[in-house]
């Protein structure tokens, strides 16, 4: 009887393990195959490779929101293609254009705005630069962790049901790997209570620097708005009876409005963007 037990388990472990290499064997393919045909995009067509829409904001990743709304913004041509959404350095997302492949949302920025010559930054001081980039930075470096941590880490099951397709987002997987990463971060060694408080004071920072000005910088955005509304629209749209929703609800109430003008003024079509 034990001995049936012992060579079952045996079988199934096998079985298991044969069916995750197989599908990660047919994903890498898929992969290398979406790399080798990105000589067959469009010309001056950029191809944005990314996670889908979520029922509730057109991505829920804060970096892919930003990368789309940048080429609103640039007035750049662009499709999205979900099918490979991690690039070649495992990130996403990813773009191809003309033919050769570009990685890192921040890269990609920077590489579009001198390839079409649409410069959002034109007209600003360095100084002022400078205050958006730290805000970028300090956002994506390090606020950026509350979203997986929120999502994934501490699981919400009203949120993940409102915001996530199940089939798309396997929770248990990236909750393993966010909650690995956050810890090598350095954020996920503190108990919640203080990563939350932590969370909290970096929103308050962005909201005094916003103050009573449209945009970041003044009456119109800079190309780091669009890096900014990425990492706020999630909390405002995405991260439903979080902490950092109730804030925007509440104190920072003109980073909630700060919101609102980005998307009336580059996601007018917010809705028919979404998961439906």
């Amino acid at each position: 009887m034990f001995e049936s037990c012992c060579t079952n388990c045996f079988y199934y472990i096998l079985l298991s393990l044969g069916i995750y290499f197989i599908g990660k064997w047919i994903y890498r393919r898929r992969q290398q195959d979406t790399f080798a045909n990105a000589k067959s995009s469009p010309k001056d067509v950029v191809t944005v490779h990314c996670f889908p829409s979520s029922t509730t904001i057109p991505n829920p990743s804060p970096f892919v929101l930003k990368l789309l709304t940048f080429l609103r913004a640039a007035n750049i041509p662009y499709e999205i293609d979900n099918k490979i959404p991690y690039g070649p350095n495992g990130k996403s997302p990813w773009i191809t254009l003309n033919g050769q492949i570009y990685v890192d949302s921040e890269v990609i920025v920077n590489h579009l705005s001198k390839k079409y010559n649409n410069n959002l930054n034109e007209g600003f001081k360095d100084e002022e630069l400078a205050i958006a980039r730290t805000v970028r930075v300090m956002l994506e470096e390090r606020w950026f962790w509350c979203m997986p941590l929120w999502r994934f880490v501490w699981p919400q099951p009203p949120l993940y049901k409102a915001v996530f397709q199940k089939k798309t987002y396997d929770n248990y997987k990236f909750g393993q790997r966010y909650k690995n990463r956050a810890m090598l971060n350095g954020i996920n060694q503190f108990e919640k209570p203080q990563v939350i408080s932590f969370m909290l004071d970096d929103m308050r920072a962005v909201s005094k620097i916003l103050g009573d000005k449209q945009f970041l910088l003044g009456s119109k955005p800079c190309q780091d708005d669009c890096a900014v509304f990425g990492q706020l629209a999630q909390a405002l749209w995405a991260l439903v009876d979080s902490p950092y929703e109730k804030f925007m609800h509440n104190e920072g109430s003109n980073l909630k409005e700060y919101c609102f003008r980005m998307k009336e003024r580059f996601w007018k079509d917010w809705d028919a963007s979404l998961l439906h």
